[in-house]
């Protein structure tokens, strides 16, 4: 292990390569003392306050998810040299990644007038502006909300907003009621994307709700792997109650709270069963990094949890083998190794439709590795790719060609009918 003074001396990109695999190795082997010793030597490297390359090491402890200790680095080394525009690029993506958006705005408008062809950083600064639009518009989405039906909307924790699903049943009745936190619906940009897509428009990714209205079946399991506060479990459970088995599977403590509690408010505790862990490509423990509450994502540093596999989920359930599958994964980026560890349940031939998040960590499948083997994966299996155009409008679904954009991805088994618009 290099001394922080070693480190301090000359910090390389293989420098930081260097430590994340260590970190990464510590972790695989359950082995702490490793990860934290190269943790503890890449902090004591940034506090030296003397870096060549600070924002080398900034750039590796943001990647770790241990943002205060970046942004120390960064604020040093910008004291420095207040025209660093790495440092400045680096610093405003820290802050855009912990919510404070105005701040984020102001660092980027500085790196970009340093360094206009900055790569992505102008890219960077416009889905930071339109995160900050989407809390907005939850404000003035929450205000109204609350004058017109006659509720508090302080800011709060514990000031529960209720809000009924735009999911109905078969006599035009909400399906299920949610309870959501005035305080995250003000500064929490999932929840805040939620409660404006369910209030004031057509609701949070009818798109894909309306699909699982349309093939969802008697006897079929939905896998809802990255549950977050349940709306889709809570789709599908309340579809045809009863009917088909629902596993929510969501592994932070604080979303687990908020999803148990829907569960319960919706009497659904019989129809849907919650797993608290993280799925991947083996067992163990991992750790969870936060941008908000939809964005945990598995880490080298943060909230530690129990990680299991899908092939495990399932061996350990007989009850569902040889019933119909549809699986979908949200886990942030991570959606290779959910599938490297769903091999198994993915040549059973039981999942008939697969949706996952094609977010905004990857790139094209020709440019991003990880996209590319995901592809190839289901593709060796005979899967078909699609998407909508609106995620939250629904529609038709079209063949997946746009490589580059974000979206959720609709891979389907040969022989599964799409229906004409959802």
């Amino acid at each position: 292990m290099a001394t922080s003074e070693q480190m301090a001396a000359a910090f390389t990109r293989d420098r930081s390569e260097e430590i994340i695999r260590q970190v990464e190795a510590g972790r695989t082997a359950a082995n702490a003392d490793v990860a934290d010793r190269a943790i503890r030597s890449l902090r004591d490297a940034g506090a030296s306050g003397t870096l060549e390359h600070s924002a080398e090491v900034a750039n590796t402890l943001a990647l770790l998810g241990l943002l205060d200790d970046s942004r120390s680095v960064l604020t040093a080394a910008l004291r420095r040299d207040p025209g660093d525009a790495t440092a400045l690029a680096i610093l405003a993506t820290v802050e855009s990644a912990g919510g404070q958006h105005e701040a984020a705005l102001a660092l980027f408008d500085r790196a970009l007038t340093l360094a206009p062809h900055f790569p992505g950083l102008a890219e960077r600064r416009e889905r930071c502006r339109t995160e900050q639009r989407v809390l907005e518009r939850a404000v003035q989405d929450l205000e109204a909300y609350a004058t017109d039906h006659r509720l508090d909307g302080r800011d709060g924790e514990d000031n529960l907003i209720p809000v009924d699903a735009r999911s109905l049943d078969d006599d035009g009745r909400p399906r299920f009621r949610m309870q959501l936190p005035a305080g995250r619906i003000r500064h929490d940009l999932g929840v805040a994307l939620l409660f404006s897509q369910e209030t004031a428009a057509t609701g949070y990714e009818m798109g894909l709700r309306k699909f699982l209205d349309a093939h969802l079946e008697s006897d079929d399991v939905f896998i809802d792997v990255g549950a977050h506060w349940g709306i889709h479990a809570l789709t599908a459970a309340t579809r045809r109650r009863g009917e088909i088995a629902v596993i929510a599977v969501e592994p932070h403590p604080a979303n687990l709270e908020h999803l148990r509690r829907w569960i319960a408010d919706n009497d659904l505790g019989e129809d849907i069963e919650v797993v608290p862990a993280a799925i991947g490509a083996a067992t163990g423990t991992t750790f969870l990094m936060a941008n908000s509450s939809m964005g945990y994502r598995v880490a080298l540093c943060g909230t530690e949890v129990p990680i299991t596999t899908l092939d495990t989920l399932l061996a350990e359930r007989d009850w569902l083998r040889w019933r119909r599958i549809v699986l979908k994964i949200d886990v942030e980026g991570h959606e290779l190794a959910v599938f490297d560890g769903a091999r198994q349940l993915l040549d059973s031939c039981d999942v008939a439709a697969v949706i996952w998040e094609k977010g905004e960590s990857y790139g094209t499948a020709a440019a991003d590795p990880r996209l590319r083997s995901i592809f190839q994966e289901l593709d060796a299996r005979g899967f078909r790719h699609y998407c909508f155009r609106d995620e939250h409008q629904g529609g038709e679904l079209i063949p997946l060609v746009e490589l580059g954009r974000t979206c959720n991805v609709y891979s389907l088994r040969p022989g599964f009918e799409r229906k004409p618009r959802y």
